[in-house]
């Protein structure tokens, strides 16, 4: 049996932020946060930059304080689909 996958732009974009999502719920599950995870709306990768939409300000302040452990999920989940990142920008929105 032989598998075809096709990679576009498109589809990539979607592998990439579906592992995003998951590894922040492990994040969030693993901190004792996982009620956080229920408000996040969004998650939207534009190359060197992600954002993280919520649908409430306290969530993004309650984000921010795993800023560093999120921008390491950018940046692990960027090398696994061989993406070459010079620098990360996390915006919590």
């Amino acid at each position: 049996m032989v598998f075809k996958i096709d990679i576009s732009a498109h589809t990539s974009t979607l592998m990439v932020t579906s592992v995003i999502y998951k590894k922040l719920n492990d994040l969030l599950t693993s901190k004792g946060k996982k009620e956080l995870f229920s408000f996040i709306k969004s998650v939207k990768i534009r190359w060197w930059s992600m954002t993280i939409k919520t649908e409430k300000p306290i969530v993004n302040s309650e984000l921010q304080l795993f800023r560093s452990e999120i921008e390491e999920i950018f940046i692990s989940v960027s090398a696994t689909f061989w993406i070459n990142m010079k620098e990360t920008k996390v915006v919590f929105k």
